[in-house]
């Protein structure tokens, strides 16, 4: 049996929301228009090299760091900016 994913119990800001969608936006070759907070990440042609490149990007936006594997519960936008404002560290813009 799987393990569940956990994330925070309140909906991420709509600033984190929109930050990630730049940068998938970015890595995937998209229009933010194209994005919102339920798109699935597969969606948008997230290969091996892109998920590294999109962790690059979310590292460096959020000034976080992610391993390996760590986005591999995660399935849409909302869950991944869940996911960042749960490790409780954000940059600024």
């Amino acid at each position: 049996m799987k393990a569940k994913r956990s994330f925070k119990n309140t909906a991420a800001t709509n600033e984190t929301v929109e930050r990630i969608r730049k940068v998938v936006a970015q890595v995937c070759l998209v229009e933010v228009a194209e994005i919102n907070k339920d798109a699935r990440l597969l969606a948008f042609g997230l290969d091996s090299v892109r998920v590294l490149e999109l962790m690059m990007c979310m590292e460096e936006e959020f000034e976080i760091q992610l391993e390996p594997g760590q986005l591999d519960e995660i399935f849409t936008v909302g869950e991944l900016a869940e996911y960042v404002e749960g490790l409780g560290t954000s940059k600024q813009t």
